[in-house]
């Protein structure tokens, strides 16, 4: 590595031998799905950033091309601070062997330049002060004054009320007192991370707590390619021994609080999305629903695999189809039912938005709010415990411990942030893949609600035995 940018600048910061991979063995890295959605909507929140001020020019760059297309982008920077450009996003700055981007630059009539850094969180972070510095020093040293480094961050307490609108959205802090003391440490570090990235061979260095703070590696897979420890064979040990926790009298206090008809129920909503998607909703809260399913048993003796299946799946989001989702729920889930979920605080919290956000149905949405059930409890409090469930009691583990014919790895859509991510992508297919794309969300969602079906009849009759 000849060059140091932000983004691995604050990688050697949390890992040197992270900066290594990346230089000399870049195809070890692995982007999760969950980390791909969190760039993607970074990109997102960028993009309303950029209107904060007004109007604004963008540098682009050619990352396919980036060797050609960096300095050209340099240059149309640097064209543009000298002409007084008020705002340009994206300004490219390189000096010797560091480089950086700016996602807003203000520049001011007496020549200084402000940098503004946009954060999807909901606050200042310790690792943004390093990625600010980092900026602020490549700035400094390409000759330019710096007024001020500012972070700019989602407002929690925004509601969405019609379009969002970028003002009300961000709030911006001042950070240069605390950037300009981050200063001094840079240049020595710089080449340290010079020096490591150029080592012939591989560092050694043990996977550990620095793998997940403050981001969860891209490396860690390859960095934990190790033989199993002797914790992990005691494990599989004791899942062939068959060991299991089994409390028949808790359990059975349980079930004795069951009433039928029971409505077994699960939404599908969106997750940690920074910008609302509707009206009256809030940066990253609540989760947003698009989707739900309804397995209904009328009594304790029915036959569960010929039980009264409802469903609702919307088109995209829109203010209308939660309003639909709402009105819909009322009519499939009486007053005063019972109500199961797995981990009904979730299903609860829902509900209590959509009692908020629509008052001519806040009656009958909170009379469905207090009469919940959660399946998740004789797990969750060691009731009943297999190997399979590896100590924990999430609906994914258990289900195959439970009801092992039952399998999500089967489904195209297999767990909620693929369910979100399908359900986003909806209004740009065709009809014909649009159609194939609901059918994999409702089989999901079906699924969710179909599994508590079959644990809470397992529990009958283990205690049943």
């Amino acid at each position: 590595m000849k060059t140091i940018s932000k983004s691995s600048y604050c990688g050697g910061l949390q890992c040197l031998k992270k900066l290594w991979l990346k230089t000399n063995c870049p195809d070890a890295e692995h982007i999760s799905e969950s980390a791909q959605n969190v760039f993607n909507k970074g990109h997102t929140v960028g993009n309303y950033a950029k209107k904060y001020f007004g109007e604004y020019i963008e540098v682009h760059i050619d990352f396919g091309n980036f060797n050609q297309s960096f300095p050209i982008a340099q240059e149309v920077t640097k064209s543009h601070i000298h002409q007084g450009t008020p705002v340009i996003c994206e300004a490219a700055f390189g000096n010797q062997n560091t480089l950086c981007f700016v996602d807003i630059l203000r520049v001011h009539s007496d020549g200084s330049v402000e940098i503004i850094e946009v954060k999807q969180s909901t606050g200042l972070k310790p690792q943004y002060l390093d990625d600010m510095a980092f900026q602020y020093y490549v700035i400094t040293q390409c000759g330019y004054r710096v007024s001020k480094i500012s972070l700019m961050y989602i407002d929690k307490t925004y509601v969405r009320r019609g379009e969002i609108e970028p003002q009300e959205l961000f709030k911006i802090d001042d950070c240069t007192q605390e950037v300009l003391l981050r200063q001094n440490d840079i240049p020595e570090k710089i080449v340290e991370m010079l020096q490591y990235s150029a080592q012939k061979d591989e560092p050694e260095m043990e996977a550990g707590a620095h793998c997940y703070h403050p981001y969860t590696c891209a490396y860690l897979e390859y960095c934990r390619k190790v033989e199993t420890t002797n914790e992990e064979k005691s494990k599989q040990n004791e899942a062939e021994e068959g060991i299991i926790t089994f409390n028949k009298e808790a359990i059975r206090n349980f079930l004795s609080g069951i009433q039928y008809p029971l409505y077994f129920f699960d939404f599908e909503t969106t997750c940690m999305e920074p910008l609302p998607p509707v009206d009256e909703a809030s940066p990253y809260y609540p989760p947003i629903p698009f989707q739900y399913s309804l397995h209904i048993q009328k009594t304790k003796n029915d036959d569960i695999d010929t039980l009264e299946h409802r469903e609702f799946l919307a088109d995209e989001f829109s203010n209308q189809s939660v309003r639909a989702l709402a009105e819909q729920l009322c009519r499939d889930i009486p007053k005063d039912a019972m109500v199961m979920a797995y981990n009904m605080t979730f299903e609860k919290g829902v509900i209590a938005w959509l009692a908020n956000a629509f008052p001519d149905l806040e009656e009958h949405l909170l009379s469905i709010y207090e009469n919940f059930i959660d399946l998740m409890k004789p797990f969750r409090s060691r009731y009943l415990q297999t190997p399979e469930m590896e100590g924990r009691y999430s609906l994914k583990l258990v289900l195959p411990a439970l009801a092992p014919d039952l399998d999500y790895e089967e489904l195209e859509v297999q767990n909620g942030e693929m369910a979100y991510n399908t359900f986003k992508t909806l209004p740009d297919l065709s009809p014909e893949e649009r159609n194939e794309k609901r059918n994999d969300l409702l089989a999901y969602c079906k699924l969710d609600t179909y599994a508590m079906v079959r644990i809470l009849r397992d529990l009958e009759d283990r205690c049943s035995e």
